[in-house]
């Protein structure tokens, strides 16, 4: 059994060579006398590592065995280190389980440009041994860096030479998986947003898709939804971003929500989460509070990316999914034109925007507000006074002076003037519940719609 059968393959190997049939670079050494040591046996030690690893990632091998054989073969620690400096092996100790400090980040953005083999020295906020390291590149893409510790002094010109084939062979292997990963998300999103569309198909195609993607049939599921903001999505290799992003956002969710099966294509992004304790409010807000956590985690390792996502309410899998699906959508919608934000909005976090959204028209939510608190507004802007927040501190506290007092920190005598000139003002009699509705639904609008809108109207 290898050690990837085993316990997810330990990347650092051991001081000395590990046993195996092929001969590695120290134990090719040790049949030559160190005075016969140059370009022979320098070729043939690449000969050996190059047939070695060239078969394995013909055999497909992921670009972690690749450079894990690698590490077995030369008797040295070997690290796979992602574009974004993010390890991408498990079980690493020591100096190839630390991430690179920010110093260390900007000496392999200096060698990803120069595309050669590197030698960095020991650094204390690092590495307490010599390491080498090689870009990973196809077609002028970084994909990553492959790194080898010293724990002997090793041959300059055999370290680059095979450190450099063996980045080119991890290199092909990382490409290879990402077109399979490509094929296999494209099928994914094909089957996802197929069960997805309301009314389109039958039951049958239904349960075979759902089959083919491994749901549980009567299984609970609630439908995540993301997209990002047309800016990035539509800027020159927009695509490659989104699906950077989406495939970061994919690996977030089904490490955090086990049995999560996520596909994308361009700026849109869907999850199918899976939530067996539908019944349990507790649960229910667990599954919400996990997904907003992935998301989050995204958004901050892409600052600059606006990035959306709405949950629906859970559904059974496969007849009701479509239900969802509208409800993650709608909410991104309520979240794209009220909330102006970012993060994970759940549909039963909507409340009134849920009727709110379905106005197409934008000018006619501010145009509903001019009629109800437009004076009001306007005299606030004249006069500097806070009136607005008065009636908003008063209807949230279900008309209690008392309470809105406390809440805006004035006396209860100010709050009742505040009231008195806020219904002489906008013609209202907070007294009726028609009234104090139509307040509030204004007020909702001023609180969602961007205020750059609102100030262009309300002026």
């Amino acid at each position: 059994m290898t050690a990837r059968e085993g316990t997810h393959a330990r990347s650092v190997v051991p001081l000395k060579p590990a046993p195996c049939p092929e001969p590695g670079l120290t134990a090719l050494r040790g049949r030559v006398p160190s005075a016969a040591l140059g370009a022979v046996d320098t070729a043939l030690i690449q000969e050996q590592l190059g047939a070695t690893l060239a078969a394995a990632v013909l055999d497909g091998a992921p670009p972690e065995q690749v450079a894990e054989r690698f590490g077995e073969l030369t008797g040295c620690s070997v690290v796979l280190l992602g574009a974004d400096l993010s390890t991408m092996q498990e079980g690493l100790d020591g100096d190839a389980g630390s991430p690179p400090p920010p110093e260390v980040a900007h000496l392999l953005a200096g060698i990803a440009r120069r595309g050669q083999v590197a030698t960095l020295g020991p650094m204390a906020s690092w590495s307490t041994r010599r390491s080498h390291v090689a870009p990973l590149l196809a077609a002028g893409q970084l994909l990553g860096y492959l790194v080898m510790y010293e724990h002997q002094p090793l041959d300059p010109e055999l370290v680059a030479a095979s450190l450099q084939n063996t980045a080119t062979l991890c290199a092909i292997s990382m490409v290879q998986e990402r077109r399979r990963d490509e094929l296999a998300n494209e099928l994914r999103y094909d089957l996802v947003s197929g069960l997805l569309v309301r009314q389109s198909h039958g039951v049958a195609d239904r349960r075979r898709w759902s089959e083919l993607l491994g749901l549980a049939d009567g299984g609970y599921y609630r439908v995540l939804c993301a997209d990002i903001a047309a800016p990035v999505a539509d800027a020159p290799g927009g695509s490659a971003t989104c699906a950077h992003i989406f495939g970061a956002l994919a690996r977030e969710l089904g490490a955090k929500v086990p049995g999560a099966i996520s596909a994308y294509c361009g700026s849109d992004f869907i999850s199918l989460v899976p939530d067996s304790t539908a019944d349990e409010e507790g649960a229910t807000r667990s599954v919400r509070a996990l997904t907003n956590e992935a998301v989050k985690r995204v958004q901050a390792r892409f600052p600059s990316v606006e990035l959306a996502a709405g949950l629906g309410r859970v559904r059974v899998a496969p007849v009701t999914l479509a239900e969802s699906g509208a409800d993650a959508r709608n909410a991104i919608l309520v979240q794209r034109r009220f909330k102006g934000a970012t993060g994970v909005l759940s549909f039963e976090e909507l409340g009134v925007y849920s009727l709110l959204y379905q106005v197409a028209d934008p000018a006619e939510l501010r145009a509903f507000v001019d009629r109800v608190l437009g004076r009001l507004i306007a005299y606030d802007r004249r006069r500097h006074t806070d009136l607005l927040r008065t009636l908003q501190a008063i209807l949230e506290h279900n008309g209690s002076l008392v309470n809105a007092a406390r809440v805006i920190g004035v006396h209860v005598n100010t709050v009742a003037y505040r009231h008195e000139r806020i219904e002489a003002i906008t013609g209202l009699d907070l007294s009726q519940s028609d009234d104090r509705l139509m307040s509030y639904l204004a007020l909702k609008i001023i609180d969602g719609l961007p205020r750059e809108a609102m100030r262009a109207k309300l002026r």
